[in-house]
């Protein structure tokens, strides 16, 4: 979902800073409009071509197949610029191996150990979220350390037996 709250404008005024240290680099902002700001996806567009990055920053709009588009990515960014309430986003790409970058506010910081799973930075700071970028597509090895190590992370504090206890013991 395409909502403000989530900082796509600081990832794609990132990405600008990424393009710059990592010329092949490629973004996808994948997520339907929401509908109460239907203009939203232009004025992510116009910043995307305000910075020349049309050709390096991709709108794919609602996806149905996300294990494809996981498979597809380096790394996962999730920008919000207020608290996440939980971030699925980020135990989906952490249990497909993936390496994260997350703006350090809300369910993130419960989420993902700074350095371990991933790399957490302020919220709304462009320039930070583009030096964790950086690094971890700079440092591939490290990336996929923190890949394995946030699927090792996913299995014993995300699994759907781990859920369904915790409920469990709601109701107890």
């Amino acid at each position: 979902r395409l909502d403000a709250w989530k900082g796509y404008e600081v990832f794609i005024r990132a990405m600008a800073q990424v393009r710059d240290a990592v010329p092949q680099v490629r973004g996808i902002v994948v997520g339907e409009v929401a509908a109460e700001n239907p203009g939203y996806l232009d004025v992510l567009t116009s910043l995307r071509n305000e910075l020349s990055l049309a050709d390096r920053v991709e709108f794919s709009g609602f996806r149905m197949d996300i294990p494809v588009v996981m498979s597809a990515l380096d790394i996962l960014v999730l920008a919000s610029i207020s608290p996440e309430p939980f971030g699925r986003v980020l135990i989906e790409a952490m249990a497909a191996g993936k390496a994260v970058v997350a703006a350090d506010a809300g369910a993130a910081r419960e989420i993902i150990e700074d350095g371990v799973q991933g790399l957490l930075v302020p919220p709304g700071d462009a320039g930070a979220m583009a030096r964790a970028i950086i690094h971890l597509l700079t440092h591939r090895d490290a990336a996929t350390l923190m890949g394995q190590s946030g699927q090792n992370r996913v299995r014993e504090r995300f699994s759907t037996q781990q859920y369904s206890d915790g409920v469990q013991s709601v109701y107890r």
